[in-house]
């Protein structure tokens, strides 16, 4: 089994937190942002896939969550308004 560098585990976590950001929660997808930036030039060159993918999927949770909060406070807000006109 080749040796491969001690922070390639990391790859393989900032690709399940960006999976669990879209599936979850946000603050997964803002961990393996941090995670990525910490350590992206330390990952083998094997491993960068995954870093992509993490990366690209931590993105895309971070957005959905994004445009939920926004669409539940215009809703909350319309909710209040229409309630206050009676």
């Amino acid at each position: 089994m080749p040796e491969g560098n001690d922070k390639d585990g990391y790859a393989v976590a900032i690709l399940v937190l960006g999976i669990l950001s879209i599936v979850c929660c946000a603050p997964c997808g803002i961990v393996a942002l941090i995670l990525r930036a910490n350590s992206k030039n330390e990952i083998s060159a094997e491993k960068q896939g995954l870093v992509t993918a993490g990366f690209v999927t931590s993105i895309i949770g971070i957005c959905i969550w994004a445009i939920a909060i926004i669409y539940y406070i215009f809703v909350a807000a319309f909710a209040i308004s229409a309630v206050s006109m009676f």
